[in-house]
């Protein structure tokens, strides 16, 4: 027969051994327990991301040949309501050939069009090939109703083949978007 010494004792113990299991947690043990309806008419929103080229990427004509870099500009403003980074996702060209393949093609921020031709920029150049494009942030945020210079680069590998030459690499696309900062 089990005494009521036993009863109370073991008692004791599990509520000493649930008292400390829950000061352990730290947490609290609340039941959730109450719900609302929403009014099918109640709209939820966290500003809006829109990035506006205010000036379209332009590259030089120039001819490259081996180990050569080309720089152009692009001006970008950020018209939404949150502030955004830069972010190249993706890189594209009609016709792959061996000139397009030897090509880097690298983004980075810069003061102005001028700096950006001298190939001087603000940030930290992002590289990319059209065999491996490159989804990497460029740049700092660009604030509401800001605008941002986006520099991009191309370069002519110094081992390219005999074969590219003579070839072309027009109409690539570049894709940058703005994400939220």
């Amino acid at each position: 027969m089990i005494s009521p010494r036993t009863i109370i004792t073991a008692a004791a113990a599990i509520a000493l051994a649930v008292c400390a299991a829950v000061i352990a947690t730290g947490g609290t043990y609340a039941l959730w327990n109450n719900s609302l309806a929403v009014d099918s008419s109640a709209t939820l929103s966290s500003g809006s991301a829109t990035l506006v080229v205010s000036t379209a990427l332009t590259m030089p004509t120039t001819p490259l040949y081996p180990g050569a870099t080309v720089y152009g500009s692009a001006v970008v403003k950020n018209t939404g309501t949150v502030p955004l980074t830069l972010r190249t996702t993706g890189l594209t060209i009609p016709t792959s050939n061996t000139l397009s393949q030897a090509l880097t093609v690298k983004f980075a921020t810069a003061a102005d069009a001028p700096s950006c031709a001298a190939g001087t920029v603000t940030s930290s150049w992002v590289s990319s090939t059209f065999a491996a494009p490159t989804t990497a942030p460029v740049g700092s945020p660009v604030a509401v109703g800001a605008s941002s210079v986006l520099c991009v680069a191309v370069s002519l590998s110094s081992t390219v083949a005999t074969s590219a030459q003579g070839q072309s690499a027009l109409n690539f696309v570049a894709v940058v978007d703005g994400i939220q900062s």
